[in-house]
């Protein structure tokens, strides 16, 4: 986005879980500080389902009036109409490497008092539909 001078758009709409109705009210947050925005990036394919669903009841068609997409790879993203573009990840490896931190951590004669650990976990773009 920088590489064109775009600037992201950023909307916390509400706390984690996100659901399906938070994606309704999202989209409207979303639409009525940024009217021209053509691309919305939810947290969970669940919360990108939601916004797909308002856009169909507002009469914007996805993908060619705004685009969608999600995270997770959930069902919900491969049985929705249209299909949504997310991000595939492995929640497995995810917890394995949460479990060995937190079992690293819990094992030290002296666990430390503040800890950052990063991890890089794979991922893939699934491209369908919705972008």
């Amino acid at each position: 986005m920088s590489q064109l001078g775009l600037k992201p758009r950023l909307a916390a709409t509400t706390k984690p879980p996100a659901t399906m109705s938070d994606g309704a009210a999202g989209l409207s947050t979303i639409l009525s500080q940024w009217p021209d925005s053509d691309l919305v990036i939810c947290v969970s394919d669940p919360l990108a389902f939601g916004v797909i669903m308002t856009c169909r009841t507002r009469g914007i068609a996805v993908p060619s009036m705004l685009a969608v997409a999600g995270f997770g790879d959930f069902e919900v993203a491969r049985i929705s109409d249209p299909s949504i573009t997310t991000v595939s990840i492995d929640a497995q490896q995810i917890g394995r490497c949460t479990a060995q931190a937190v079992l690293s951590a819990v094992l030290q004669p002296q666990p430390p008092k503040k800890s950052r650990r990063s991890a890089v976990i794979p991922f893939r773009i699934t491209m369908r539909e919705s972008a």
